[in-house]
């Protein structure tokens, strides 16, 4: 009876944690119901403890406890693919938005806007310029100029 106490209290932190953050803002819609889904297994578990034995006995292990193991495993495994994905998205419109940056810059200094900054008039043309002209993705394409001897 403890442990049912303690299960079913550990859940409702959890979903209480889920609804504050998603309420700040913090986590987005889609992580949230994953782990709202996450909780109300949990309390379905901990409600039904028969549940998971016949669960069990019906995929064919014999430990209920390691079909709850697999089971979150398997979890986790969707979880790290997901957010595989996220970051190779992200990855991508970043690399999209530099190529962007680098035309936008372009065609600025071809327009002969470049001396145009928030300091004024007299600042230096490639100032705030992320992407020089020296270097891509690969490292310089050309070295640089030494400075003149004195």
């Amino acid at each position: 009876m403890r442990s049912t106490i303690f299960f079913v209290v550990l859940a409702a932190i959890m979903l209480i944690m889920v609804g504050n953050l998603l309420r700040s803002r913090r986590i987005r819609e889609r992580y949230a119901v994953l782990w709202v889904a996450v909780g109300l297994f949990l309390v379905v578990l901990v409600a039904f403890p028969a549940l998971l034995s016949w669960l069990a006995r019906t995929v064919g292990v014999a430990v209920p406890s390691n079909l709850l193991f697999i089971l979150v495993i398997g979890m986790l495994l969707g979880i790290a693919l997901q957010l595989t994905l996220e970051v190779s998205r992200a990855e991508d419109r970043s690399r999209v938005l530099a190529e962007n940056v680098a035309i936008l810059n372009l065609e600025m200094r071809e327009a002969g806007l470049t001396h145009l900054s928030s300091r004024g008039g007299d600042a230096d043309p490639t100032a705030g310029d992320e992407m020089s002209d020296t270097t891509t993705d690969d490292g310089p394409s050309a070295p640089p100029s030494a400075p003149p001897a004195r």
